[in-house]
């Protein structure tokens, strides 16, 4: 059912975000979807509760597009992407996002 699983110990931004342990499967117990635990996860980087909520429902939908896509784990997939939002919400570019110059804008017609 769920897949991350918080695990207040620990936050060293190596797999673990702000007490989330990534890749830790969650037991039902625990009483917290998988959109809950996301959305908390965004809570707790900043978003208010709205953007949270909306920033969740993209990173599961998104989860589900990569693992059909490259034909991974879901796991996997989710891991992936919060790490990139970990990143991005820390004002890091990992690799393969690191940007430069904008592409020129071509010129209007005359």
């Amino acid at each position: 059912m769920g897949w991350m699983k918080f695990d207040s110990s620990r936050a060293d931004g190596a797999g673990h975000a702000n007490g989330f342990t990534l890749g830790a499967i969650a037991s039902p117990s625990e009483g917290m979807s998988e959109l809950e635990q996301v959305t908390r996860l965004c809570r707790s980087m900043g978003a208010d509760e709205a953007q949270a909520q909306r920033m969740a429902e993209q990173l599961l939908k998104r989860a589900d597009q990569i693992a059909v896509d490259r034909g991974c784990d879901r796991v996997q997939a989710m891991q992936y992407l919060l790490g990139l939002t970990m990143k991005g919400a820390q004002g890091e570019a990992p690799p393969g996002f690191e940007g430069g110059q904008p592409p020129e804008s071509p010129a209007p017609p005359s």
